[in-house]
């Protein structure tokens, strides 16, 4: 898997109550909290619905509860994992 394929649609926004762990299972990605994009593409498969949101991006107004998110740093480390 490459980077563009993190380099897909960078919106969210404040996420509803209850959204954190969600429809998404975000409880089962926790594990890569302080890891890198690098090592999440070599060790997992992921969800068919997910996307990376980097700190300068924007945030769209239809969050999905079944879409998992990777919060990530400028130094591109998982930061959050949540639903939304």
């Amino acid at each position: 898997m490459t980077r563009a394929l993190f380099l897909t649609m960078l919106f969210a926004c404040p996420l509803p109550a209850g959204a954190h762990d969600g429809d998404c299972n975000a409880k089962q990605w926790r594990g890569f909290l302080g890891q890198t994009l690098v090592q999440l593409e070599t060790g997992a498969d992921l969800p068919l619905i997910f996307r990376v949101i980097y700190p300068d991006s924007q945030r769209d107004v239809a969050p999905d509860p079944a879409r998992l998110n990777f919060e990530v740093d400028a130094a591109d480390v998982i930061r959050d994992v949540h639903c939304g």
